[in-house]
């Protein structure tokens, strides 16, 4: 079970029409909108009738990762190219998850295309929604994770707090995005690489945060807390420091993160 911070590429769904579904094509789009509060739900397909949600890539496309967040999918199975005897290593599949954020990590498999199949619903019977989906690959694993005094995120707020003629408050408030401050020390010569080789892509990328807090893996029955934000470089990459001065002790590595729009 992993418990360093992760870096994943960006998703891989950006479009509704990679989606095909069996029903509502209208609220495709709240699959991968990044607003955990806007979901795809099914119309007519409660208790035990089965639906499909198929993920269609525009190019033969590596992938290691899946999340699902916000959705209430009690028993399901995701397989690959269209057929449900191409698995993942691990096999994702559950008959009675009871999570609404889960995360999957399985071997690297290049695929044209990744189907979910829904059963049934926890609770039972209900129509099946869903969120967000992600499916994408890793691209960097930190080493160590900071300590508390190395790590500082925040919801950084975009709005407006003005005071009134009689000295009361009023707060315009239009929205929270996240961002994080972290320094990393003796980081090895390779993951600082790792580190710069990211910050020339110039493209975001998916943050995970202590994904071994709260992990959902094939199998098991903890839960993963749903922490996963799409986010680009802030500034300057400070990597060129080496710990305490001292070459053989590796980097400092010191970034700063912020959310993209949505």
């Amino acid at each position: 079970m992993p418990s360093n911070f992760k870096i994943h590429s960006d998703n891989e769904i950006n479009t509704t029409t990679q989606i095909a579904v069996n029903i509502n094509t209208s609220s495709v789009v709240n699959m991968y909108d990044r607003d955990t509060t806007t979901s795809y739900a099914t119309i007519g397909y409660g208790g035990s009738t089965a639906t499909t949600i198929t993920w269609t890539a525009a190019a033969a496309t590596p992938i290691s990762r899946i999340y699902l967040q916000n959705c209430n999918f009690g028993q399901f199975e995701i397989y690959y190219n269209g057929t449900t005897t191409n698995v993942f290593n691990p096999a994702i599949s559950n008959n009675s998850a009871t999570a609404s954020d889960m995360y999957f990590e399985f071997a690297t498999v290049t695929v044209s295309s990744v189907s979910l199949k829904i059963t049934n619903t926890y609770p039972l019977n209900a129509e099946k929604r869903v969120a967000e989906i992600y499916i994408g690959d890793e691209k960097l694993e930190f080493t160590r994770n900071p300590n508390s005094d190395n790590y500082s995120p925040i919801y950084y707020r975009k709005g407006q707090d003005m005071e009134m003629s009689d000295g009361g408050m009023v707060s315009v408030f239009l929205e929270s995005k996240f961002r994080a401050d972290i320094t990393l020390n003796y980081i090895s010569e390779s993951n600082t690489s790792q580190f710069r080789s990211l910050w020339n892509e110039h493209f975001p990328f998916v943050f995970m945060p202590f994904p071994s807090a709260n992990i959902y893996l094939a199998g098991t029955t903890t839960t993963w807390n749903g922490s996963a934000y799409e986010v680009s470089f802030l500034g300057d990459l400070d990597i060129l420091k080496f710990s305490s001065n001292v070459r053989g002790n590796g980097f400092d590595v010191s970034i700063s993160l912020a959310e993209t729009p949505n």
